[in-house]
């Protein structure tokens, strides 16, 4: 097998169990908030809070409330 082909079998498997995880959350309504619930405790939601968490910082750097010299990013591809 190609390098390429085995990156793109990895992502698509990692892709596949985001899928999974998702699938596997219900919206929970509070007074204050609106948080997710696991439906099944035995699947768990590292990947999704990992997105949540993305999408809500590159929101507050699109919005202009984080200076980009407040991280110091580093890509690492081996």
């Amino acid at each position: 097998k190609d390098i390429d082909e085995d990156i793109v079998e990895i992502l698509c498997t990692q892709v596949q169990i985001l899928i999974d995880e998702v699938s596997n959350l219900k919206l929970k309504k509070t007074t204050n908030a609106i948080t997710v619930e696991q439906v099944v405790k035995k699947i768990d939601k590292d990947r999704y809070s990992a997105l949540a968490y993305a999408l809500y910082y590159i929101s507050q750097f699109l919005e202009g409330q984080i200076n980009d010299d407040d991280f110091d990013f580093v890509f690492d591809y081996a």
